[in-house]
């Protein structure tokens, strides 16, 4: 395999992993603990409005909601997780 994909793809494995080990350990903290989850539909208004040039809000949550905005959320979440393993490997 060429190095590029070898990165490419423990990049990904280990920022997928990763990020949903962390997704479990906030369900369980919210499931034994009470504590508040996360919305990433409020991430991806965030990243949705930061594309129409938008880049600060009074509250997030009473934002002009943005079509798809919890699957933008959620990619936003977990390609954040990948960049970083991206990071640690290369460093």
């Amino acid at each position: 395999m060429p190095p590029e994909l070898e990165f490419l793809s423990r990049a990904l494995m280990i920022g997928i992993g990763a990020t949903a080990v962390m997704d479990l350990w906030a369900v369980f903290l919210n499931r034994c603990f009470g504590a508040p989850s996360l919305n990433y539909a409020m991430v991806g208004r965030w990243v949705g409005h930061l594309a129409r040039g938008r880049y600060t809000h009074e509250a997030i949550g009473r934002a002009a909601p943005v079509r798809g905005e919890l699957g933008l959320g959620w990619g936003v979440h977990y390609g954040g997780g990948m960049g970083f393993a991206g990071v640690l490997l290369g460093g």
